[in-house]
């Protein structure tokens, strides 16, 4: 039997109230993962109604996916302050994943205490759609793959390492190849810059780094010079080329300082695609 939409969402609303005021214990409820297995039901059905009527995603059903996602994020954080982490890690993950569903359909409905679990959630979707891309060859994947990167780095805005740049950076290049659109080889290589390091004002330091900094990880710079060695097949401009042999110079180097040596030239092999990191 269904229960009332407006039931769920009041129900909801009375156990956030409660864990804002200190009292955890409606979210470790026996009924807790039935209350938001029904929210995430209601807000599904709701949501597939309007599809299938040809409607913009309706407030009410976002509503409810939300509710059940700030709730499993209570119980995460509650769980995170009994010092079991795994298990919150765990939890905010399934919280990520249930507002994700809220985010791909309207983003400004998604409450600002679950931008950073569906940024996660959304980088880790985009590197399964990649992963279907290359693995199966489902090339009608890859706008979804940007578009959910994308997503993660909108949600992620204002983090110092924000999740997504890697996945976003190979989706567009690897989508340049089939498309041709100069714009998503410029804004491959614009992420894998920013990965790497602003080059024009550092010099690389002795593992392919910035002098002084964190090393950058061998597949960045890689990934960089292959996409600005496609560019440069492309546009033709000699300061990619220029720039792609520093960039797979720099990757040698920073393979050469990080692995052991029978995998060195092997982890920073030349290749015509960018390599995609889970």
């Amino acid at each position: 039997m269904s229960v009332d939409p407006a039931e769920l969402r009041n129900e909801a609303q009375h156990r956030l109230r409660r864990w804002a005021g200190h009292d955890e214990s409606l979210i470790f409820a026996a009924d807790f993962g039935d209350l938001v297995d029904q929210l995430v039901q209601a807000g599904t059905r709701g949501l597939a109604e309007a599809d299938e009527q040809g409607q913009v995603a309706p407030e009410g059903p976002l509503g409810l996916l939300a509710e059940a996602a700030l709730l499993v994020r209570c119980k995460a954080l509650s769980l995170a302050g009994k010092g079991d982490t795994p298990a919150s890690r765990s939890v905010l993950k399934h919280a990520g994943f249930i507002a994700l569903t809220v985010a791909l359909r309207q983003p400004d409905a998604v409450p600002e205490s679950l931008h950073l679990a569906v940024a996660l959630a959304a980088s880790s979707w985009s590197a399964d759609l990649l992963a279907q891309v290359q693995g199966a060859g489902r090339t009608g994947l890859l706008d979804e793959a940007v578009d959910s990167a994308r997503l993660a780095l909108r949600m992620g805005a204002g983090l110092r390492q924000p999740p997504g740049r890697r996945t976003l950076a190979t989706a567009l290049a690897m989508r340049f190849e089939r498309s041709g659109e100069q714009a998503d080889i410029d804004a491959a290589v614009l992420l894998y810059r920013q990965l790497a390091g602003p080059q024009e004002e550092q010099e690389a330091g002795p593992h392919g780094g910035p002098a002084g900094g964190r090393p950058v990880p061998p597949d960045v710079l890689h990934n960089l010079g292959v996409a600005l060695r496609t560019r440069f097949e492309f546009l033709g401009e000699t300061a990619d080329l220029d720039d792609a042999v520093q960039a797979l110079t720099r990757a040698v180097a920073a393979a050469a300082g990080s692995l052991t040596p029978g995998i060195r030239l092997p982890a920073v092999r030349l290749s015509a695609r960018p390599r995609h990191d889970h």
